[in-house]
């Protein structure tokens, strides 16, 4: 999502771009939370975190899929996730 040339501009609506590096449109309302969460290994999540794109209301956090980094099984069976997806539904 982050990569500049590759993903960031291809996305609708299009980036903002101010003073700086474009900046992505928060999608949603103000209260709407994005918890990322990217495995260090991982190489297609080449950007791990998202806030200089989408601002602060991306929670981004790292953990740990060892040989299965892109694996999807092994982020949604992440306590991490867990926690996002029940911080969610609450």
């Amino acid at each position: 999502m982050g990569i500049p040339n590759l993903i960031l501009h291809r996305l609708q609506p299009a980036p903002l771009t101010l003073d700086g590096p474009p900046r992505a449109v928060w999608p949603g309302h103000a209260g709407l939370v994005w918890t990322n969460l990217a495995d260090e290994g991982d190489v297609v999540a080449l950007v791990k975190d998202l806030r200089p794109e989408f601002g602060g209301q991306v929670r981004c956090a790292l953990v740990r899929n060892g040989a299965r980094a892109h694996d999807a099984s092994a982020y949604l069976t992440d306590a991490m996730c867990g926690q996002a997806v029940a911080d969610g539904l609450a």
